[in-house]
């Protein structure tokens, strides 16, 4: 993940498709690793965000995407 964003974290986003099934889902992605660590020892310190057309983010409920 960090080679597309140039090798370094980043708070930029990037597009994304996103397969679920057989349905395929534009998106987008934040490339900066934060808050709740849930998987241990995947040299990954965090969580990162996908957002969808109209989504929020979870930090800012009113703030819209896109």
């Amino acid at each position: 993940m960090k080679q597309i964003f140039n090798g370094r974290w980043s708070w930029d986003t990037r597009a994304i498709l996103l397969q679920v099934g057989d349905r395929i889902l534009a998106a987008s992605m934040a490339g900066q690793p934060h808050s709740v660590e849930t998987i241990p020892d995947n040299n990954f310190p965090g969580h990162f965000d996908v957002y969808f057309w109209n989504s929020t983010t979870h930090s800012r409920k009113d703030a819209k995407l896109w």
